[in-house]
């Protein structure tokens, strides 16, 4: 089932921007667990695409913030609240050159 949804997804990435999509990288909550994400891991494999990773929710969120960022200037600490339902996640990332 999970394969069939991940295929569907596929094919709505593969139109919103008229080329095939070939690597993905995937988010999950950061509560799930290690059985869950290997099931996961297991559906992607049977779908037949190639997952360059399986990331944190708010890890996913973090890169999207900072991937068209320009910080050669320096470096910029930014802090990630990802305030849910019953966990709270706190991330701290560093972009740029050195640690400044």
């Amino acid at each position: 089932m999970v394969a069939m949804i991940l295929n569907y997804a596929m094919g709505l990435a593969d139109n919103h921007v008229r080329s095939s999509v070939k690597d993905v990288v995937i988010t999950v909550p950061p509560y799930m667990r290690v059985a869950e994400r290997r099931g996961l891991l297991t559906a992607v494999n049977s779908a037949g695409i190639n997952m360059l990773a399986l990331v944190n929710e708010d890890s996913g969120a973090a890169l999207q913030y900072g991937i068209d960022k320009n910080f050669s200037n320096g470096t910029r600490h930014v802090m990630f609240y990802d305030m849910g339902y019953m966990h709270t996640d706190v991330d701290i990332y560093v972009w740029g050159w050195g640690w400044g």
